[in-house]
């Protein structure tokens, strides 16, 4: 069997694994109220299927690019929140309870897991930009899709914040106006975004490397995404948080039908 092939398959057997996954946990919850990830083994699977899917993709796609994007999400974005946690973030502190699956490990109060967050979620949304400003006729300056990179991702945590906080995996002291969360958490993640995709933008790229994958392999970013965000309209739905819903398709629907639009072509 060639390489290309048998990385396909090795894609879309994590793929489908990171699919029915998110299905079960969806569904429990649906169905019972109750988060089957809650169990840490579940979650750790949950967490790490993606996670590899990713990664995979990431190196075979990018090749060291890849990496060392991934590695600069996670260290940049952990050193950002050691340091919020520490001082505060724009004038307004946070408080992760580790008493949640998964986060446990920690330090300073950072759960180290958080660190894996940032990776996955900066790679995604720069992803979803690079395919959009791949299939435009005019391609955007790096500067400029480092901003979108910022809004990409800081339009997920817009999301997934509210069901966080609801949830008790982190609080914000004092609260907020975004249903508990303040509005300096998403300059917090913009910047962190943006300050790790900008170098790469204007010196690197970050489109992928051609006949690295098969050509159907270029949706598993859309497709990290989208599940995102079904998971994200699930929870709220049934958590009665309605008034975010408008960030998951205002925020991240645009960034997903771009990018599949620009891949179909």
């Amino acid at each position: 069997m060639d390489r290309l092939r048998l990385r396909g398959r090795l894609l879309a057997s994590l793929l489908g694994l990171v699919f029915l996954l998110a299905f079960i946990d969806r569904a429990v919850f649906i169905a019972t109220g109750f988060m089957f990830s809650d169990d840490p083994r579940f979650f750790l699977l949950l967490f790490y299927a993606p996670l590899a899917l990713l990664f995979l993709h990431a190196f075979w796609s990018l090749g060291r690019r890849g990496i060392l994007l991934l590695l600069s999400a996670g260290l940049v974005g952990a050193a950002g929140e050691v340091a919020a946690l520490r001082w505060g973030a724009f004038g307004v502190r946070y408080v992760y309870h580790l008493d949640v699956p998964g986060e446990t490990v920690a330090v300073g109060g950072f759960p180290l897991l958080v660190s894996l967050y940032w990776m996955a979620f900066i790679y995604v949304g720069s992803s979803l930009v690079t395919a959009i400003a791949d299939g435009s006729k005019r391609r955007p300056g790096g500067l400029t899709l480092a901003l979108l990179d910022g809004l990409a991702v800081t339009a997920i945590d817009a999301a997934m914040d509210p069901v966080q906080v609801a949830i008790g995996s982190w609080s914000w002291l004092g609260g907020g106006p975004w249903f508990a969360v303040p509005l300096e958490n998403f300059l917090g993640w913009f910047l962190t975004a943006f300050a790790v995709t900008l170098p790469f933008r204007l010196f690197g790229g970050l489109s992928p490397d051609p006949g690295s994958l098969p050509p159907w392999a270029r949706y598993i970013p859309s497709a990290i995404y989208g599940i995102l965000m079904g998971a994200f309209a699930i929870s709220l739905w049934f958590l009665d948080i309605r008034g975010p819903l408008l960030a998951v398709f205002l925020g991240m629907g645009p960034f997903l039908l771009l990018a599949l639009a620009a891949l179909r072509r």
